[in-house]
């Protein structure tokens, strides 16, 4: 329900379910995390480390 009304530009997706009691209820403080940037962006500088270090080796080709 709260993906369809999301897609329908209602409101953001993690919004409608922090507002959804039954969600709320199974997920708690999960909820928070699931849509916490900083968790999904967690290993970007390993990422990034490795696209320099392809990159160093490109280079050195």
């Amino acid at each position: 329900y709260a993906a369809m009304r999301a897609w329908q530009g209602k409101a953001g997706f993690g919004e409608l379910l922090i507002k959804d009691d039954d969600v709320r209820e199974r997920l708690g403080d999960e909820l928070d995390k699931l849509f916490d940037p900083a968790y999904a962006l967690r290993n970007l500088g390993a990422v990034f480390g490795r696209v320099e270090e392809l990159e160093r080796r490109l280079e050195d080709d």
